[in-house]
């Protein structure tokens, strides 16, 4: 028989398994239909004081009175709740252990001023929005530097800024990193982008990284995106022009 803990939602009690996430709620899509529970509110209760959550899917929802994005990962505490927003999709949610998640690797976040926020300002602050390319592995076996991947990761082609809309279709754009010295540093990005496109990518990309990171590291890393799309542009030039027009 599963061992349980006992906890108090909406002034009831429930018995709550210790080992596993337990979803109280009322949401078809979750298939949970208690009936003392808001049709929005979707309650986890953990067996650690608190765990991160990605969201998988393309459902809205809120939490903590922010949007959850799909493939961001955040804090949650026990007992608190994520609202259901009225969505034709399905809810999917991921739940990971920090100390399972080589993602974070012991690293706690960051605050706005750059600086690790110790254990009891996390506590206080249960609600901390992490991207992946914060907490790029250290090492890698192929060489490439963490730097690299981190502004791969950073790049989101689903994000929801109208500004990175222009002229051409972002579908096909990527940040990777290099396989080799030879390789361009920048793959797939349309071959008639021009400085127009550049000059927006560069606002909006600036704009994010500054929101999410100290000056001194969002110029450091904006400085290389420039240098690996210059690259590309004289990749481009050597390929579709000959030697002599290009002089």
């Amino acid at each position: 028989m599963l061992s349980t803990v006992k906890v108090t939602y909406k002034d009831e009690d429930y018995d709550i398994p210790k080992e596993t996430p337990y979803f109280l709620g009322r949401s078809n899509l979750l298939g949970i239909s208690d009936p003392n529970v808001s049709r929005k509110q979707v309650c986890i209760f953990w067996n650690n004081e608190s765990c991160y959550i990605e969201t998988l899917g393309l459902n809205p929802s809120h939490f903590m009175d922010q949007i959850m994005e799909k493939g961001k990962r955040y804090i949650i505490k026990n007992g608190e709740y994520i609202e259901l927003l009225p969505s034709k999709y399905k809810f999917v949610l991921k739940i990971l252990e920090q100390e399972d998640s080589d993602y974070f690797d012991q690293t706690l976040p960051l605050n706005s001023e750059g600086n690790e926020i110790n254990e009891n300002e996390l506590s206080e602050s249960s609600f901390k929005l992490m991207s992946e390319s914060q907490y790029s592995h250290e090492s890698h076996s192929d060489g490439v530097s963490s730097e690299s991947d981190f502004i791969g990761n950073f790049i989101d082609i689903d994000s929801d800024y109208e500004a990175l809309k222009v002229e051409s279709d972002l579908s096909s754009f990527n940040l990777t990193a290099p396989k080799s010295n030879n390789s361009t540093l920048l793959e797939g990005v349309p071959k008639f982008w021009k400085q127009k496109s550049y000059r927006n990518f560069v606002k909006i990309t600036g704009k994010l990284l500054e929101e999410e990171y100290p000056a001194a590291k969002a110029v450091q890393i904006r400085k290389m995106i420039k240098s690996r799309w210059d690259e590309l542009d004289e990749l481009e030039q050597q390929s579709y022009y000959p030697k002599e027009e290009r002089e």
